[in-house]
């Protein structure tokens, strides 16, 4: 557990860089002005998978908007782990219910 909290405090400026730098990006996918956001966004989590270490991470087409498929396999006998996260984000709409204009 040691080496995983002295991870996080290594790379705390790093992730949080990364995260900046995606919710900077407008990806509002129900949104057709940002449907290039939506594929800057899928591009970079391709790049956060691969800097993170994946052995293989693809821009996939689909019928709608892009996804993004990453994978590192450790040992095959292992059991498989999925995570899944969204990567667009919600309208800004009605703006009278923001608190800030960030």
């Amino acid at each position: 557990m040691d080496d995983l909290k002295t991870y996080i405090a290594d790379n705390q400026q790093r992730f949080l860089d990364e995260l900046f730098e995606l919710i900077r990006i407008p990806s509002i996918s129900s949104e057709s002005k940002h449907r290039p956001d939506m594929y800057r966004a899928a591009e970079q989590w391709k790049k956060i998978l691969l800097d993170g270490g994946a052995d293989k991470a693809v821009v996939m087409e689909t019928a709608g908007n892009p996804v993004t498929y990453g994978e590192k396999v450790l040992d095959a006998s292992y059991p498989t782990v999925l995570v899944y996260g969204h990567m667009d984000v919600m309208p800004v709409d009605p703006l009278n219910l923001w608190d800030t204009d960030f």
